[in-house]
């Protein structure tokens, strides 16, 4: 309990990192650019008020088309171009409509570093023109006549709006990369919490390809290739996701110093372009010479998006590693390395998971006969052959047990829920039948036999019945069987076929 409690604690933590993602640094600086962009067009409001019925007509209207803009770009309501056309209007209803001069050049300060946050370079070219434009217009649309001289305080606006848009792009650029990092370092967050204690193959298996479907909607044009080398060169052998954009990638040769058709990036030889995407190698922490993993992404992605994204797979892989691992070694603990069956641990394991139950509980003890005398006179090679086909007869025997086990040297157990005194005396009967069969080994037929015990609880108490089974079949335990040999290469005294085989004993 405690351990599981430790494992949903871990995972309860990692889902809290990942609800919190900081993702939203773009999106919380656009919101508040976007509402001291609001709040700047509405400080024409007085201004307007003063003004005489067409003009506070004209404004109005030119500050609602200002506002739908901005908030038809920030909904996506509107396209950037419409939204771009339709802001320069508004201002220029909204300029011609005012009379102090700094509140619309204010106005549409604010909303170029709102708009040109994160933008594209022509978008802040074009909206700095136009709103170059509307001053302009708004000039001549107050005067009878304009001079160039009358125009040098709307020109005097376009360095100071060129480099806050500039300033703007940058900073929504790289608030948009801290995002893209961020969301990869949820993922691989999620990821990791969630490989935590699972101890099935086919759900980790599961959880890994959900890693991958959620990396590649993260990361454009993602692809990660298995590659290796086969007949002196570099073949793609697996790839994920899975076909994902409908084609797997095969590369002639990865490295840049081995075919000329890969272009190295800085100089850097585990960075290269194939198929309209820049690869890079993934480092493994089992390197092989002769398998690569490779991740591809698309040109777009900024040199410190694409080494976050590396740096996850890379821990991703080392995580499914030690998953696997862990499944591995508690396989192996758990399973009985000579006969296949369940362990000593699995064994007790079962036995607690059963305590409390309010079915009948059954415990069944097997000793094998005369097995030592088997090791002492052939060897424990073939004490071995012995034990597996003991193993192997007494789980035929056994079919229907929860759990079937060695618990050490020639000793076995079974474990029963549900069956009655009939069904056990039944088990006990076949299981004695079968191991009084001769039992083949390399050096010779073995006739063990087997001595067994059971007891039954229904009150819970399970813990005490292998105590009690023990000690019935030691109550029950007696000399049987023999060995003779059919064949005995190793042994300058072997006996011919149609001899009489001394007992064990003797042959010692």
């Amino acid at each position: 309990m405690t351990v599981r409690r430790a494992v949903e604690s871990v995972r309860a933590s990692a889902r809290r990192v990942a609800l919190t993602r900081p993702g939203g640094a773009f999106g919380s600086a656009g919101r508040g650019i976007c509402t001291l962009a609001v709040l700047s067009s509405l400080v024409v409001l007085p201004d307007l008020l003063r003004q005489g019925t067409v003009s506070l007509l004209v404004g109005s209207a030119g500050l609602v088309l200002v506002l739908v803009a901005a908030l038809g770009l920030r909904r996506r309501w509107l396209p950037e171009p419409a939204a771009d056309l339709l802001d320069a209007a508004g201002f220029v209803m909204l300029t011609t409509a005012l009379t102090l001069p700094w509140e619309a050049p204010l106005a549409m300060s604010t909303s170029l570093w709102h708009r040109s946050l994160g933008g594209s370079r022509v978008g802040v070219a074009v909206r700095t023109l136009l709103y170059t434009g509307v001053l302009l217009v708004a000039d001549y649309a107050r005067a009878d006549a304009v001079t160039w001289i009358d125009s040098i305080p709307a020109l005097s606006a376009v360095p100071v709006w060129v480099a806050m848009g500039v300033t703007s792009r940058r900073l929504g650029l790289m608030l948009k990369e801290h995002d893209a990092i961020a969301a990869v370092s949820s993922i691989e967050v999620r990821f990791g919490a969630s490989m935590v204690g699972e101890l099935d193959e086919d759900e980790l298996q599961s959880r890994e390809q959900a890693h991958w479907r959620a990396l590649a909607a993260e990361v454009p044009h993602l692809l990660v290739v298995q590659v290796e080398r086969l007949e002196g060169r570099w073949v793609a052998t697996d790839s994920v996701p899975e076909a994902r954009d409908g084609q797997c990638v095969m590369l002639e040769s990865w490295r840049p110093e081995v075919s000329p058709d890969v272009s190295a990036i800085d100089g850097d030889p585990s960075v290269f372009e194939v198929e309209g995407r820049r690869w890079r190698e993934v480092p493994l922490a089992d390197p092989s010479p002769v398998r690569r993993l490779l991740v591809g992404m698309s040109p777009d992605v900024s040199e410190r998006h694409a080494r976050a994204v590396v740096v996850a797979i890379a821990r991703s892989e080392l995580i499914v590693q030690h998953a696997r691992d862990h499944l591995e070694i508690r396989r192996l603990a758990r399973t009985d390395q000579l006969t296949g069956l369940a362990s000593r641990l699995a064994f007790f394991e079962a036995l607690h998971e059963h305590e409390g139950s309010e079915e009948r509980v059954s415990v069944m003890f097997f000793d094998l006969d005369r097995f030592k005398e088997v090791n002492d006179a052939w060897g424990h090679d073939a004490g071995d052959e012995v034990l597996r086909a003991a193993a192997h007869r007494i789980r035929e025997a056994c079919g229907e047990a929860v759990q079937c086990a060695r618990l050490g040297g020639d000793e076995f157990a079974a474990l029963f829920v549900g069956a009655d005194d009939e069904r056990l005396e039944t088990v006990t009967d076949m299981v004695a039948a079968l191991l009084k069969a001769p039992i083949a080994t390399q050096r010779g037929i073995a006739s063990v036999g087997v001595s067994c015990g059971y007891a039954s609880t229904s009150d819970g108490e399970v813990l005490a019945l292998l105590p009690s089974a023990d000690a019935r079949m030691y109550s029950m335990k007696g000399v049987r069987g023999g060995l003779r040999s059919l064949r005995h290469e190793e042994s300058a005294g072997a006996p011919q076929a149609g001899e009489a085989v001394p007992p064990p004993s003797a042959l010692g």
